[in-house]
Protein backbone atom coordinates (compact mmCIF):
# COMPACT_ATOMS: atom_id res chain seq x y z
CA UNK A 1 0.00 0.00 0.00
CA UNK A 2 1.05 3.86 -0.88
CA UNK A 3 -0.19 7.05 1.02
CA UNK A 4 0.72 10.40 0.75
CA UNK A 5 2.00 12.08 3.40
CA UNK A 6 -0.68 14.27 4.13
CA UNK A 7 -3.35 11.54 3.26
CA UNK A 8 -6.13 11.11 5.76
CA UNK A 9 -6.32 7.10 6.43
CA UNK A 10 -8.97 5.10 9.22
CA UNK A 11 -7.63 2.37 10.99
CA UNK A 12 -8.08 -0.04 13.57
CA UNK A 13 -6.29 -0.22 16.77
CA UNK A 14 -7.26 -2.07 20.11
CA UNK A 15 -7.44 0.27 23.34
CA UNK A 16 -7.56 -1.73 26.59
CA UNK A 17 -10.15 -3.97 25.55
CA UNK A 18 -12.00 -2.14 22.99
CA UNK A 19 -11.32 -1.83 18.97
CA UNK A 20 -11.82 1.43 18.25
CA UNK A 21 -11.39 3.16 14.77
CA UNK A 22 -8.79 6.08 14.71
CA UNK A 23 -8.20 8.56 11.93
CA UNK A 24 -5.24 10.73 11.17
CA UNK A 25 -2.19 11.32 8.41
CA UNK A 26 -0.49 8.38 6.93
CA UNK A 27 2.92 9.71 8.72
CA UNK A 28 1.19 9.75 12.25
CA UNK A 29 -0.42 6.54 11.31
CA UNK A 30 2.82 5.19 10.52
CA UNK A 31 4.85 6.71 13.38
CA UNK A 32 2.40 4.87 16.07
CA UNK A 33 3.06 1.74 13.77
CA UNK A 34 7.16 2.01 14.60
CA UNK A 35 6.30 2.88 18.18
CA UNK A 36 4.35 -0.44 18.58
CA UNK A 37 6.75 -2.79 16.78
CA UNK A 38 9.52 -2.58 19.63
CA UNK A 39 7.19 -3.75 22.51
CA UNK A 40 5.76 -6.52 20.07
CA UNK A 41 9.34 -7.92 18.76
CA UNK A 42 9.78 -7.98 22.91
CA UNK A 43 6.84 -9.98 23.40
CA UNK A 44 7.43 -12.01 20.92
CA UNK A 45 10.91 -12.84 21.82
CA UNK A 46 9.88 -13.81 25.45
CA UNK A 47 6.83 -15.93 23.63
CA UNK A 48 9.56 -17.77 21.71
CA UNK A 49 12.05 -18.61 24.91
CA UNK A 50 9.28 -19.73 27.07
CA UNK A 51 7.91 -21.93 24.20
CA UNK A 52 11.74 -23.41 23.39
CA UNK A 53 11.55 -24.38 27.45
CA UNK A 54 8.04 -25.73 27.78
CA UNK A 55 9.26 -28.08 24.65
CA UNK A 56 12.18 -29.41 26.20
CA UNK A 57 11.47 -29.41 29.51
CA UNK A 58 8.34 -31.82 28.30
CA UNK A 59 10.81 -33.90 26.60
CA UNK A 60 12.96 -34.10 29.88
CA UNK A 61 10.76 -37.22 31.78
CA UNK A 62 11.87 -39.58 28.68
CA UNK A 63 15.25 -39.38 30.03
CA UNK A 64 15.07 -38.54 34.05
CA UNK A 65 12.95 -40.71 36.23
CA UNK A 66 12.85 -38.52 39.22
CA UNK A 67 11.48 -35.72 37.18
CA UNK A 68 7.93 -34.83 35.95
CA UNK A 69 6.14 -31.83 33.86
CA UNK A 70 3.46 -30.91 34.08
CA UNK A 71 0.60 -28.25 32.75
CA UNK A 72 -2.56 -26.61 34.32
CA UNK A 73 -5.22 -24.41 33.70
CA UNK A 74 -8.92 -23.39 34.36
CA UNK A 75 -11.02 -24.35 31.61
CA UNK A 76 -14.04 -22.08 30.94
CA UNK A 77 -16.82 -22.72 33.52
CA UNK A 78 -19.46 -25.35 32.51
CA UNK A 79 -22.80 -24.63 31.91
CA UNK A 80 -24.87 -27.11 33.05
CA UNK A 81 -29.40 -28.32 33.40
CA UNK A 82 -31.00 -31.22 34.87
CA UNK A 83 -32.66 -33.91 32.94
CA UNK A 84 -36.16 -33.67 32.58
CA UNK A 85 -36.33 -30.15 34.52
CA UNK A 86 -39.66 -28.04 35.03
CA UNK A 87 -39.79 -25.14 32.64
CA UNK A 88 -38.84 -22.85 35.30
CA UNK A 89 -35.69 -24.01 35.45
CA UNK A 90 -34.66 -23.11 32.01
CA UNK A 91 -34.14 -19.52 34.07
CA UNK A 92 -31.18 -21.23 36.07
CA UNK A 93 -27.59 -20.71 35.29
CA UNK A 94 -25.61 -23.57 37.15
CA UNK A 95 -22.04 -23.65 36.37
CA UNK A 96 -19.33 -26.09 37.52
CA UNK A 97 -15.60 -24.83 37.54
CA UNK A 98 -13.47 -27.11 35.81
CA UNK A 99 -9.60 -27.14 36.58
CA UNK A 100 -7.44 -29.63 33.84
CA UNK A 101 -3.76 -31.03 34.64
CA UNK A 102 -1.96 -33.01 32.46
CA UNK A 103 1.96 -34.60 33.41
CA UNK A 104 4.34 -36.21 31.43
CA UNK A 105 6.19 -38.98 33.51
CA UNK A 106 8.73 -41.51 32.83
CA UNK A 107 6.08 -44.21 33.60
CA UNK A 108 3.59 -42.41 30.52
CA UNK A 109 1.10 -39.20 30.89
CA UNK A 110 -1.76 -38.95 32.63
CA UNK A 111 -4.68 -36.03 32.48
CA UNK A 112 -6.46 -34.87 35.61
CA UNK A 113 -9.62 -33.14 35.54
CA UNK A 114 -11.29 -31.38 38.72
CA UNK A 115 -14.80 -30.30 38.66
CA UNK A 116 -16.32 -28.07 41.74
CA UNK A 117 -19.63 -26.39 42.19
CA UNK A 118 -17.32 -23.53 43.41
CA UNK A 119 -17.41 -20.78 40.74
CA UNK A 120 -14.51 -18.65 41.87
CA UNK A 121 -11.48 -18.75 40.21
CA UNK A 122 -9.04 -17.82 42.44
CA UNK A 123 -5.73 -17.87 43.94
CA UNK A 124 -6.95 -19.84 46.58
CA UNK A 125 -8.65 -22.80 44.35
CA UNK A 126 -5.74 -22.64 42.53
CA UNK A 127 -3.89 -23.79 45.70
CA UNK A 128 -6.48 -25.75 47.09
CA UNK A 129 -7.08 -28.33 43.90
CA UNK A 130 -2.85 -28.24 43.60
CA UNK A 131 -2.62 -29.43 47.28
CA UNK A 132 -5.54 -32.28 47.79
CA UNK A 133 -6.59 -33.30 44.25
CA UNK A 134 -3.34 -32.81 41.39
CA UNK A 135 -0.45 -33.05 43.46
CA UNK A 136 -1.28 -36.44 44.98
CA UNK A 137 -2.49 -38.17 41.81
CA UNK A 138 0.64 -37.01 40.38
CA UNK A 139 2.67 -38.82 43.58
CA UNK A 140 0.78 -41.27 43.04
CA UNK A 141 1.35 -42.02 39.55
CA UNK A 142 5.23 -41.15 40.13
CA UNK A 143 5.83 -42.30 43.56
CA UNK A 144 10.01 -41.82 43.03
CA UNK A 145 9.56 -37.81 42.09
CA UNK A 146 11.82 -35.37 43.29
CA UNK A 147 11.38 -32.80 41.00
CA UNK A 148 8.17 -31.37 39.69
CA UNK A 149 8.32 -28.51 36.97
CA UNK A 150 4.51 -26.27 36.92
CA UNK A 151 3.46 -24.80 33.41
CA UNK A 152 0.51 -22.41 33.28
CA UNK A 153 -0.70 -19.36 31.64
CA UNK A 154 0.27 -16.00 33.24
CA UNK A 155 -3.59 -14.56 34.14
CA UNK A 156 -2.66 -11.92 37.22
CA UNK A 157 -5.72 -13.00 39.33
CA UNK A 158 -5.01 -16.42 40.13
CA UNK A 159 -1.37 -17.83 38.94
CA UNK A 160 0.81 -15.22 38.28
CA UNK A 161 1.26 -13.19 41.50
CA UNK A 162 3.37 -13.39 44.97
CA UNK A 163 0.56 -16.01 46.11
CA UNK A 164 1.81 -18.14 43.54
CA UNK A 165 5.24 -18.36 45.08
CA UNK A 166 3.70 -18.58 48.70
CA UNK A 167 1.81 -21.41 47.36
CA UNK A 168 4.51 -22.85 45.48
CA UNK A 169 6.76 -22.96 48.71
CA UNK A 170 4.25 -24.44 50.70
CA UNK A 171 3.42 -27.04 48.39
CA UNK A 172 7.54 -27.98 48.48
CA UNK A 173 7.04 -28.32 52.46
CA UNK A 174 4.58 -30.27 52.57
CA UNK A 175 4.83 -32.87 49.68
CA UNK A 176 9.03 -32.91 50.22
CA UNK A 177 9.34 -31.98 46.13
CA UNK A 178 11.00 -29.54 44.48
CA UNK A 179 8.75 -27.20 42.29
CA UNK A 180 9.48 -24.87 39.73
CA UNK A 181 6.74 -22.91 38.35
CA UNK A 182 6.87 -21.16 34.85
CA UNK A 183 4.34 -18.99 33.01
CA UNK A 184 4.15 -18.72 29.50
CA UNK A 185 3.76 -15.32 27.70
CA UNK A 186 0.26 -13.37 27.99
CA UNK A 187 -2.23 -14.75 25.59
CA UNK A 188 -0.22 -17.58 24.45
CA UNK A 189 0.21 -21.36 24.23
CA UNK A 190 -2.78 -23.35 24.23
CA UNK A 191 -1.93 -26.65 25.29
CA UNK A 192 -3.36 -30.18 25.94
CA UNK A 193 -4.80 -29.31 29.10
CA UNK A 194 -7.91 -27.05 26.91
CA UNK A 195 -7.96 -29.76 24.47
CA UNK A 196 -8.91 -32.16 28.36
CA UNK A 197 -11.32 -29.25 29.02
CA UNK A 198 -13.17 -28.98 26.29
CA UNK A 199 -13.14 -32.90 25.87
CA UNK A 200 -14.78 -33.54 29.13
CA UNK A 201 -17.38 -30.84 28.64
CA UNK A 202 -18.16 -32.21 25.24
CA UNK A 203 -18.60 -35.58 26.95
CA UNK A 204 -20.92 -34.51 29.37
CA UNK A 205 -23.45 -33.20 27.31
Amino acid sequence: LTFETGQVIKYEQWIKSTKETLAGTATDGFEKLVEQLSALLHHACIKRIQNHNYDLDSKRPKTTRDTSVSQIDFAESYKYSEADSTQGYHWVNNQATVFTGYEWATNGCKSMVVISDCNEHTKHSVGFFLKTLILPKILEHQPTLKTLVIYSDGAASHLKSKYTLSHTMSLQEFFGINIHWCFFASYHRKGVVDGIGGDCKESSR
